[in-house]
């Protein structure tokens, strides 16, 4: 199997990873027991760490969210007040960390941002809109995954 086909499988199941190794192999034309083989092969390594749902966060109430980044801080406690959806270290030099949250009102982001700031430095946060807010799949091009035996 080479990477290509590797390539194939996985940006299928990223545009939607309840498709079958049925309905990829059709749609790749490719044989279906290659697709579980390459399947299980990225599951395996690690590439495909688990399959989730991507639910419309308006419908279930969210108005905003927001990407807040800064230095330093303890946030298990805002984490557990606030819908926290990404926590990540960041490679920048005026930050280390990144916050994205969720959030019904203006209100509750007003008040996840004056607790980030009691425990953190150099907050910079930037609200976006959940309404309209589209996921999309990420298509990696072919020569970007390296797959050892």
């Amino acid at each position: 199997m080479n990477r290509k086909t590797h390539i194939i499988v996985l940006n299928n199941l990223l545009s939607n990873c309840k498709r079958s190794d049925r309905e990829i192999a059709k749609l790749a034309k490719i044989s279906q027991p290659t697709v579980t083989r390459v399947r299980q092969r990225l599951i395996d390594k690690g590439i495909i760490k688990r399959y989730i749902a991507i639910p419309d966060y308006a419908k279930l109430g969210f108005k905003f969210g927001s990407i807040t980044t800064c230095t330093g801080g303890d946030f298990d406690d805002i984490c557990s007040k606030y819908s926290v959806i990404l926590i990540a270290p960041t490679i920048s030099t005026d930050s280390n960390l990144i916050l994205t949250t969720l959030h019904k009102t203006m209100e509750d982001y007003e008040s996840f941002l004056k607790e980030v700031k009691l425990v953190a430095e150099a907050v910079k946060s930037n609200l976006f809109a959940t309404q309209g807010l589209e996921i999309k799949p990420v298509q990696l091009p072919i020569p970007f995954i390296r797959l050892e035996a």
